[in-house]
């Protein structure tokens, strides 16, 4: 079974009520993200699914961005890789921008 899949079956919330299909359960860190090993390697999941989607590791300088805002979400079509300067602006686009290192 690829990784993807795995985690997947083993790590997503089927019962959310959020719009997202993939939501992740169970290792979220303080920020909302979630979680995983990988080897001896601990990863946050949307990074992981990210990089599975692309089939490369992000690029220096790069992040994996969602569309959904929802940070535990690893639904293939709501990632994409971008930057920081992309990242606030979307917050700022979004509403959510409340001053840098503040969330609404």
């Amino acid at each position: 079974m690829p990784l993807q899949e795995h985690v997947k079956a083993k790590a997503v919330d089927h019962t959310s009520q959020r719009p997202c299909k993939f939501p992740i359960k169970g290792w979220l860190r303080p920020d909302g993200y979630g979680m995983m090993r990988l080897g001896r390697r601990q990863v946050r999941v949307h990074i992981h699914a990210l990089e599975q989607k692309l089939g490369r590791s992000l690029l220096p300088g790069m992040k994996a961005l969602h569309t959904c805002d929802i940070r535990n979400c690893i639904e293939e079509e709501h990632l994409y890789e971008g930057t920081d300067r992309q990242n606030v602006a979307d917050c700022i686009a979004r509403g959510r921008f409340k001053g840098f290192g503040q969330r609404k």
